[in-house]
């Protein structure tokens, strides 16, 4: 297997001016992934040269809105007008593979990224559907398809989910559909609830008095790798009644402006209620702006003429 070669993360690359992204090794673009490609402010990414663009696959502009990959094939066009759709190249293994030209893996991006369009109006479609509206009939079976819509999982996801008998789905009516009431209750045994917190917006932990000593400790338990962790005192939640609108906890790791695996700690140490579907971390947008309110008004109780800190600072 090819090793890796570390040098200039998409990170640096977003912070930089076209001018100096323009100069970066295309060996650096081969890792960068679709979902980072769809990051590029439009300066940057008409700023990929030719040889940079065919680092990369097809399918890692698939993120891209199309009328930005047509405008980025013109320019394509005017710096290589004569440039070969296909050529036979040797890797650094010494094996030789096919690769496509800069314009040629333009034009078919622009196909793929047309499909991804396609399938998120659908989703969003599905999304956008009242619980009653995804009913089939009479019953108490809704369509699937829009369940993992809602929930932002895939079918196969819940195959899984329901093959562990986390709740009941069946095919009727030609349709692949799931029981509201147990897949409710599902939801409702991965909902975590978020930390009581204290003045400061800090989370409270529970205590364990030594009844010989008297002395007070955080009390521990195991998390899922048993590292023993302060056990926080959890707030109530009300049980849902119906399916939410979920989303990758990244979305609003993003909105706050702290990275992936920082806002995964804050999760896990009470700072918000959440969704563990998997080992996925999933979050609505109703829980997520209460939370925030919630740490707000924990400061605001106790801090007279201070002005209380965000909760994008914490962790």
């Amino acid at each position: 297997m090819m090793a890796r070669s570390w040098g200039v993360s998409f990170n640096k690359m977003l912070k930089m001016t076209p001018g100096e992204l323009h100069q970066v090794d295309p060996k650096h673009f081969q890792y960068i992934r679709a979902k980072d490609v769809a990051e590029f402010p439009d300066e940057l990414l008409f700023a990929l040269h030719p040889e940079q663009v065919k680092m990369l696959k097809p399918i890692s502009f698939s993120e891209v809105e199309p009328k930005k990959l047509h405008h980025l094939l013109t320019k394509l066009t005017e710096l290589v007008p004569d440039e070969e759709d296909e050529v036979i190249v040797t890797d650094e293994e010494g094996k030789e593979k096919k690769q496509f030209g800069a314009k040629e893996t333009i034009r078919r991006a622009i196909k793929k990224a047309e499909e991804v369009q396609a399938k998120k109006r659908e989703l969003e479609e599905l999304r956008s559907l009242r619980d009653e509206d995804a009913l089939i009939g009479e019953t108490n079976f809704m369509n699937a398809h829009y369940v993992a819509a809602k929930l932002d999982i895939t079918l196969r996801f819940m195959y899984n989910l329901a093959d562990a008998g986390e709740f009941e789905m069946l095919n009727m009516y030609n349709k692949l559909v799931v029981e509201k009431h147990s897949f409710l209750d599902y939801l409702n045994r991965s909902r975590v609830a978020g930390s009581k917190l204290d003045e400061k917006g800090k989370p409270l932990y529970k205590t364990i008095t030594d009844p010989d000593t008297k002395e007070v400790a955080v009390m521990e338990a195991p998390d899922e790798r048993g590292v023993m962790k302060p056990v926080y005192e959890a707030v109530e939640l009300e049980p849902i009644t119906e399916i939410p609108t979920l989303y990758a906890a990244e979305v609003f790791a993003k909105e706050i402006g702290v990275d992936h695996r920082t806002f995964i700690r804050n999760c896990n140490a009470g700072f918000y209620d959440y969704y563990k579907l998997g080992a996925t971390y999933k979050m609505s947008k109703e829980d997520f702006h209460a939370c925030i309110q919630r740490n707000y008004e924990a400061q605001t109780k106790a801090s007279t003429g201070r002005k209380p800190q965000r909760l994008k600072y914490q962790g």
